[in-house]
């Protein structure tokens, strides 16, 4: 019987000088250690991957976080940041590693088949399609206000609720993050991906998803979870946890916030 068609990695090399790669120490300046194990875990996950790439939807990032053990939105700044400074690539939402497909060319070609054409006979476009055209100056002039104008629709943020309530606990949760962590998101992306977790952890409720906010803002807790509640807990209790929040937020920010 034939054996099953192997699409990964059992291994791949690491260079005993990779932590002086320029790139990677641009990404030690910035994250340290924390950064430099994410980068190598995610070479991991892609080795083991199906033809060694991620598809990067919201559950996939949900169960990498788990994994590696990191808050999805603190997680989703260090991709992106790998992907701007080229150690990382994505395209058409599959995350991949260039230098790794170079490195495993001859893995492949021993196993008889080519990882680009494996990837397009598996649906896995990595192609990206440049139209080439004449340039004239009003063209140029004309692509650039495109460019623009496209650059403003993907960086806009969009809120799951969009009443000042919500928006108001949102922008003191950044600020609550800042002050006590010195975090701030670096890209649109992390902080969509941060309210699309809100958003689902709340069930699509407004009421709970701020209520999720201020839980762990009041708790110290540097990620957002789902609502913690106590099913055996007294209207006395509910209530007494209630003031106590509303004193924090008063006292530290200034606001009924907490109420």
């Amino acid at each position: 019987m034939a054996r099953p068609q192997k699409n990964n990695l059992s291994y791949f090399s690491h260079d005993n000088c990779m932590r002086n790669d320029r790139k990677v120490k641009a990404l030690r300046s910035k994250f340290g250690l924390l950064g430099y194990a994410v980068f190598n875990m995610l070479l991991e996950i892609l080795s083991e991957s199906e033809m060694l790439v991620i598809k990067l939807d919201e559950t996939e990032l949900e169960l990498i976080s788990g994994d590696l053990n990191i808050v999805s939105d603190e997680l989703m700044e260090i991709i992106d940041y790998l992907i701007k400074i080229e150690l990382l690539q994505k395209v058409n939402n599959y995350i991949f590693c260039e230098q790794l497909d170079k490195r495993s060319s001859d893995v492949f070609d021993k196993r008889k088949y080519n990882l680009d054409s494996l990837r397009e006979i598996n649906g896995i476009n990595l192609s990206e399609t440049i139209v080439k055209s004449k340039i004239t100056p009003q063209s140029k002039v004309k692509k650039r206000k495109v460019n623009n104008n496209n650059k403003e629709e993907r960086t806009k943020i969009i809120f799951p609720f969009d009443s000042e309530n919500f928006i108001e606990a949102w922008n003191l949760w950044k600020q609550y993050k800042k002050e006590q962590f010195r975090f701030t998101y670096k890209s649109k992306i992390s902080e969509q991906s941060a309210l699309m977790q809100v958003d689902k952890y709340s069930g699509h409720d407004e009421n709970i998803a701020i209520e999720i906010i201020k839980q762990s803002i009041a708790n110290g807790w540097q990620g957002l979870f789902e609502l913690k509640t106590n099913k055996n807990g007294t209207a006395k209790e509910v209530t007494a946890n209630r003031e106590r929040v509303a004193r924090y937020f008063a006292e530290t920010y200034g606001t009924d916030f907490g109420k």
